[in-house]
C-alpha cells in the first residue's frame, strides 16, 4: 500500500504525523512517499534527511513550489497501486490502514474512503460539519478505538470524500484521471471534483465509521483558507450542476448521525465519568449557552446530555457540546424507550434549567427516577410562567389568569423544595424569588464565564469617531428593549450627533436610524465590538435579567456601559468606571436624556480608567458543582434491544419542509435571488425562518 504525503512547512505537525505513521501497527505493508513542495521552513529538509536509511520511506523534493494539487498528482504517478492521500497535519492510530483497505475489499467500484476526524466537514466527529471538535474527554487513540468497537465494518456512501486522509483506488484513478489542477490550482475543492467525476462513472465514495484520524486543518494555507474555500465552492457548482443540492440534502438527512450517536451512547454507558442530564426549553439563548459552558468545562470529569422540549410530547436528547447528535422521542407513545435510553446512557444526576414546554412524562421521570437534581433560576418562569415577569411596557404580567397562578405556584413550590440546590446567578434573582418561595435550598452560583473572565479589563474610550456611536448587543424582543432602542434612535439621530447600531437582531424590522448588523457567534462578540468601535454600549432592557451573557461580552470589550438599574446590571458593574445605570421604566424622553447625558459624561472622562475593586466571582461551580450524590440507574432492556431501537427511530426521511428548505438554499447561490432577499423586510425573513425551524 502506498501513502502519499505532500509537505509544505508545518514542521511540528509533520513530525507528529510521521511519528504516528511509524508507531501505528498495521498488518498491511506500506510505503510512504513524502513530497516536499519547496518548503521555506528551514527545519523541514534536515528532518527529512534523517529518514535516509528507512526502507519504507521515499523522499522527493520539488525544485519550485508546484502547489498542493500538482504535488499530489506527482505522487499519483510515483506508483501504480491504490493509495492513501494523507495531509501532513494528521495523526493516525493502530489499525487505521487495515480498516480503510478492508472497506475497499468488501465492495466493488470504490473510489474513495474517508475516516472520521475532529476536523473533516461531513466526516467530523463528534459534531457534524464542525472544525472545533473536542475528543469528548478521551485521548484521540481511545476515540479511534471507540469508533472501531461500536461501528466495526460500517461504511456509508457519501457524496464526496474529504482530502485530509483519503483512500483512493487505482481503478478510479485510471478511469477518472488525477486531480484537476486547471480549475483548482491552489487547493480546496479538488478532492470534491474528483469524487463527483468518479460518481459519474459509477464509483462510490465511502465514510469509514470505524476509523478516526486527528486533523489540525488549514496549516498550509493559513489565513487564506476561507477565501480559497469560497472560490472552490463557486467552481464546483459551475462544473458539477446541483453540487450544493446534493451536499445540503446529505447534511439535512445526516445518515451518519446514527453511527456518531451510537459511539456517544456507548461511551456514556461504559465511562467511569458520571453523566448529567440538563433539562431545558427549546428556545436556546443564554440558557443553552450556560449548559454548553458547563459541559465544556467539566468534560474531563463528567459527561453531559441535554433533554430539550420540542413540540407536544416530543423531547430531544442530544450530546451537550455536539448537538447534531440527537434523537427525538415521543414521551407519550414511547414511554418505555424514553426511560430505558436515559438509563442506558448512565444518567446519574439531573440539572433542571427550564420547564417551559416540557411534557408531563419528563416531570414524572424527575419525580420517580430517584435522582438528585439541581434547578437554576435563569429567569422568572417558575413564578407565573412569564420568563420576564413583565409586559412590553415593563409592567408585571402573566400568561396565567389570577385563578391559575396560585395552583401553578403550589406545584412549582413542591418541585423546587425537592431540589438538592436552587442555583441563582445574581442577588436580585434570589431576592425576587424569595418573595414567592421563601424557604428553598438557595445557592449562589454566577455563571462560569464570570470566573473565566475575571478580572475584566479596564475601561477605555473609543478613538476617531466623528459622532457618538452607541452599540446595543443581543437578540432583542420588546422586553429586551427593541422598541425603546428604536424610539431613542429616531429621537437622537435627528441631532446628527449620534449613530445607533444593533449587533444582533430585533423581533421586528427597526427604523432606519438603527443599523442592524445581524446575528453573530457569541465567541466573536468582542472582536465584532472592537470592529464597531462604539463610544459606549447600551442595554435598553425593561426586565430584571438574572445574568446576561451580552453584558459579559460588553465587560470583556472594555467599553463604557450604560445599563438599566434592573436585575444583575447594577451588581455586575459595581465600581466600574465610565459605567452608569438609569431608570429604564420612564418615558422615552427621559431615556433619551439619560443616553445623551451619558454620552457627554464619557466624552469628558480620561481615555483609559482602571477598574478598581471589581466584584469577585463566586467559585461555586469550580468548588462545589460536582460535589454531590450520583446514582446510576440500571436499564431493563438489553443493549442489543436499545441499539436496535435507536437505529429504527433514526431512519428518517426528509420532511416536505426540509425539501423546500434545501431547494431555497440552492436558489441562494444565484445573484438575483440574493438581491431579492436583501430587499425582503426583516419581519418577513424572520417569519420564513420561524416556519422552517
Amino acid at each position: 500500500m502506498d501513502i502519499i504525503l505532500p509537505v509544505f512547512n508545518g514542521f511540528d505537525d509533520l513530525k507528529k504525523c510521521i511519528d504516528s505513521l511509524l508507531s501505528a501497527t498495521n498488518k498491511l505493508n506500506w510505503h510512504l512517499h513524502i513530497i516536499n513542495d519547496a518548503s521555506t521552513d528551514e527545519a523541514i529538509i534536515p528532518y527529512l534527511r534523517s529518514f535516509a536509511g528507512e526502507m519504507r520511506i521515499h523522499i522527493y523534493h520539488n525544485e519550485e513550489n508546484l502547489g498542493f494539487i500538482k504535488t499530489v498528482n506527482k505522487g499519483f504517478e510515483l506508483t501504480n497501486q491504490d493509495v492513501v492521500l494523507l495531509n501532513s497535519d494528521t495523526v493516525v492510530y493502530d489499525g487505521w490502514l487495515d480498516r480503510l483497505v478492508a472497506h475497499a475489499n468488501r465492495q466493488d467500484k470504490v473510489a474513495t474512503i474517508t475516516p472520521f476526524s475532529n476536523n473533516a466537514t461531513i466526516a467530523s466527529f463528534p459534531e457534524f460539519c464542525s472544525e472545533e471538535n473536542t475528543t469528548i474527554g478521551l485521548e484521540p487513540k481511545e476515540l479511534d478505538q471507540l469508533c472501531y468497537q461500536v461501528n466495526r465494518g460500517v461504511a456509508l456512501k457519501i457524496p464526496t470524500g474529504v482530502g485530509f486522509c483519503m483512500y483512493i483506488s487505482r481503478e478510479a484513478l485510471n478511469q477518472v484521471g488525477t486531480f484537476n489542477d486547471k480549475d483548482f490550482g491552489r487547493g480546496y475543492g479538488e478532492e470534491n471534483d474528483f469524487c463527483l467525476r468518479a460518481s459519474a462513472k459509477g464509483f462510490v465514495n465511502l465514510l469509514a465509521c470505524d476509523v478516526y484520524v486527528s486533523h489540525t486543518g488549514g496549516v498550509s494555507f493559513g489565513s487564506e483558507k476561507q477565501s480559497l474555500v469560497q472560490i472552490a465552492l463557486r467552481k464546483l457548482n459551475e462544473i458539477h450542476s446541483g453540487y450544493d443540492r446534493k451536499i445540503h440534502e446529505f447534511i439535512s438527512l445526516d445518515p451518519v448521525r446514527e453511527y456518531r450517536l451510537k459511539a456517544l451512547f456507548k461511551l456514556s454507558k461504559q465511562s467511569s465519568r458520571s453523566a448529567i442530564l440538563h433539562i431545558c426549553h427549546h428556545f436556546g439563548g443564554g440558557t443553552l449557552q450556560h449548559i454548553r459552558e458547563l459541559a465544556e468545562h467539566f468534560e474531563p470529569q463528567s459527561l453531559h446530555w441535554v433533554l430539550r422540549a420540542m413540540d407536544g410530547d416530543i423531547v430531544r436528547l442530544e450530546w451537550a457540546i455536539a448537538p447534531s447528535n440527537y434523537i427525538d422521542i415521543d414521551t407519550e407513545k414511547d414511554k418505555v424507550f424514553f426511560w430505558e435510553i436515559l438509563k442506558y446512557i448512565g444518567i446519574s444526576r439531573l440539572h433542571v434549567h427550564h420547564v417551559a414546554g416540557l411534557p408531563q412524562e419528563v416531570f414524572t421521570f424527575i419525580r420517580e427516577a430517584g435522582l438528585e437534581y439541581d434547578v437554576t433560576l435563569h429567569d422568572y418562569h417558575f413564578i407565573n410562567a412569564n420568563p420576564t415577569l413583565t409586559d412590553i411596557s415593563g409592567k408585571v404580567s402573566s400568561p396565567l389568569s389570577l385563578d391559575e397562578v396560585k395552583p401553578w405556584q403550589v406545584k412549582i413550590y413542591t418541585f423546587l423544595q425537592d431540589a438538592k440546590r436552587v442555583l441563582y446567578p445574581s442577588a436580585i434573582s434570589k431576592e425576587i424569588y424569595k418573595g414567592y418561595y421563601p424557604d428553598l435550598p438557595y445557592c449562589f452560583a454566577p455563571h462560569l464565564d464570570s470566573i473565566h473572565s475575571f478580572p475584566y479589563p479596564d475601561v477605555k474610550k473609543a478613538k476617531g469617531n466623528k459622532v457618538t456611536k452607541v452599540l446595543v448587543v443581543g437578540a432583542l424582543n420588546a422586553e429586551k428593549g427593541a422598541d425603546v432602542l428604536e424610539a431613542v434612535a429616531k429621537d437622537l439621530s435627528k441631532t446628527g450627533k449620534f449613530e445607533f447600531g444593533l449587533l444582533g437582531y430585533a423581533y421586528r424590522q427597526l427604523h432606519k436610524s438603527v443599523r442592524v448588523l445581524g446575528a453573530y457567534n457569541a465567541r466573536d462578540a468582542e472582536k465584532l465590538i472592537e470592529q464597531e468601535n462604539p463610544d459606549f454600549i447600551w442595554f435598553p432592557a425593561l426586565w430584571a435579567e438574572t445574568y446576561s451573557y451580552t453584558l459579559s461580552a460588553a465587560l470583556r470589550s472594555g467599553r463604557p456601559i450604560l445599563a438599566p438599574n434592573l436585575g444583575a446590571f447594577p451588581e455586575r458593574t459595581l465600581n466600574r468606571p465610565l459605567t452608569k445605570t438609569y431608570d429604564s421604566l420612564r418615558e422615552i424622553q427621559s431615556v433619551s436624556k439619560a443616553v445623551e447625558d451619558f454620552a457627554h459624561y464619557v466624552s469628558t472622562e480620561p481615555e483609559l480608567v482602571q477598574w478598581c475593586n471589581q466584584p469577585k466571582p463566586n467559585n461555586f461551580y469550580l468548588e462545589s458543582y460536582l460535589s454531590c450524590r450520583f446514582n446510576k440507574l440500571e436499564p431493563v432492556l438489553t443493549e442489543a434491544e436499545l441499539i436496535e431501537g435507536l437505529a429504527y427511530r433514526l431512519k428518517l426521511r426528509l420532511s416536505q419542509k426540509e425539501k423546500i428548505l434545501g431547494f431555497l438554499l440552492v436558489l441562494k447561490r444565484y445573484a438575483i435571488v440574493r438581491y431579492l432577499l436583501k430587499r425582503l423586510p426583516l419581519k418577513q425573513k424572520l417569519r420564513v425562518v420561524q416556519f422552517f425551524t
